[in-house]
């Protein structure tokens, strides 16, 4: 009976504590990275070199442009860590996403232009895909790693896109022909404007998903439109 109780009660005691870990992990949000961690002893040898794969590729990376795709066979010896350098621009938005979608995997986005490197955002549990804005132009870090029993096809994509649309229907950069600033009248004044031709009618479409307009035409110059 005695036995039985001490038992009942340990059970308890996990229960509790899986609990008490489930509503910690819905305040601190940890990675996948952080909560797969939790699995090792930190002198487990394995973990110990898979970590340690990880450290050499925050300072090893190659160079690439996005879009970048990658397929590469891994075994579960390996300890395969996947890392690139890319520049990147303020404003616009950082996707790495790697398939089979079922991979347990563990996405960085680090940023390497101060001294040192800091990781940015990671993937959350039971995700493959990582989205990160950036808020500062300059050379950014990826690291992409599976877990350490996977061996199988991993494919890794890399993307980028503005963070806002263009807001005239069909037209992009190529269809902006004055910024704001630029001089006016020799000098004297600045335009006060950005301005993005476009035939009139031509749909003009809310960056925030407000409301949308139309190009009318300009009374002052007739080969422009105003919204």
């Amino acid at each position: 009976m005695f036995r039985i109780s001490i038992l009942v009660f340990l059970l308890l005691l996990s229960f509790g504590c899986s609990k008490i870990r489930k509503v910690t992990d819905e305040i601190t949000k940890p990675s996948a990275r952080q909560v797969y961690s939790r699995e090792f002893d930190k002198n487990d040898r394995d973990f110990s070199q898979w970590t340690r794969a990880y450290e050499i590729a925050l300072s090893d990376s190659i160079l690439v442009t996005a879009p970048y795709v990658e397929r590469s066979f891994v075994t579960s010896q390996s300890k395969n860590v996947h890392s690139y350098n890319l520049m990147m621009s303020e404003g616009e938005i950082l996707t790495v996403s790697v398939k089979p979608d079922s991979l347990n995997v563990f996405i960085d986005i680090v940023d390497v232009i101060g001294t040192s490197p800091t990781v940015l955002n990671s993937n959350e549990p039971d995700t493959a895909q990582l989205d990160h804005v950036i808020s500062e132009t300059g050379r950014y870090k990826v690291i992409v790693q599976p877990e350490m029993a996977f061996a199988g096809l991993m494919t890794i994509l890399i993307q980028k896109s503005p963070l806002f649309s263009a807001p005239v229907s069909g037209k992009g950069n190529s269809a902006i022909q004055s910024f704001w600033g630029y001089e006016r009248d020799g000098g004297t004044r600045s335009h006060e404007g950005v301005d993005i031709f476009a035939p009139r009618g031509t749909p003009v479409v809310a960056v925030t998903g407000i409301t949308h307009n139309t190009v009318t035409a300009d009374s002052e110059v007739n080969k422009c439109g105003c919204v």
